[in-house]
């Protein structure tokens, strides 16, 4: 079933590892951590949007951070890693669920539903623990048409947001999970971490 949403275009992107955003793409990642980027107002994640464009980033990605099993995956997004003036926009999301976390057994537990490896689950609780950490559950959707862009310079650095140059439409999206499978994946995650 395709998006029919009222909103036909957006130009706010979130920067995420282009490993996950594949993954995302694929249907095995479905979470996103957040404190803050180093650019970001007060070094703190802010929800500015419920529904964003996924923006690829290879700043601060390592094999050594992500889960075995998308190794492979890794290996390909730096094979085919953009000229450094372009990007590629394939996938858009929308908020579904937000929660504070701070414990590692909980994000262990969802493995299933995430990339990351045990080394950076560690890493994210552990790095300035006086600020919360964000996980968000995500429904994403693939862009009938992907857009490649011009990699602005304003683009750069270690910030979450981004605005776009221009809107992109994301008429005709289509949900990498079916209506089923994602309300089977939103009760799996809130049964593990629930409100």
């Amino acid at each position: 079933m395709e998006y029919s949403g009222s909103r036909k275009n957006m130009k706010v992107a979130l920067k995420e590892w282009a490993v996950v955003v594949q993954a995302i793409k694929l249907g095995c990642h479905h979470l996103l951590l957040r404190k803050g980027g180093l650019a970001d107002k007060k070094q703190e994640f802010k929800l500015e949007q419920e529904k964003f464009f996924l923006f690829p980033t290879y700043e601060h990605q390592k094999i050594q951070l992500i889960q075995n099993k998308v190794h492979a995956l890794y290996n390909e997004t730096i094979k085919n890693f953009l000229l450094e003036d372009e990007l590629l926009i394939e996938c858009w999301a929308e908020v579904k669920e937000v929660f504070k976390i701070s414990d590692l057994g909980i994000l262990k537990q969802l493995e299933p539903y995430h990339v990351w490896s045990e080394e950076y689950l560690k890493i994210r609780l552990n790095y300035k623990p006086e600020k919360n950490l964000f996980l968000i559950l995500l429904r994403t959707y693939q862009l009938k048409n992907p857009q490649r862009l011009k990699n602005l310079r304003r683009y750069s650095g270690c910030r979450s947001w981004i605005q776009l140059e221009d809107e992109i439409s994301i008429d005709f999206s289509t949900p990498i999970l079916s209506e089923t499978d994602f309300k089977i994946l939103n009760q799996n995650i809130t049964s593990h971490y629930p409100k």
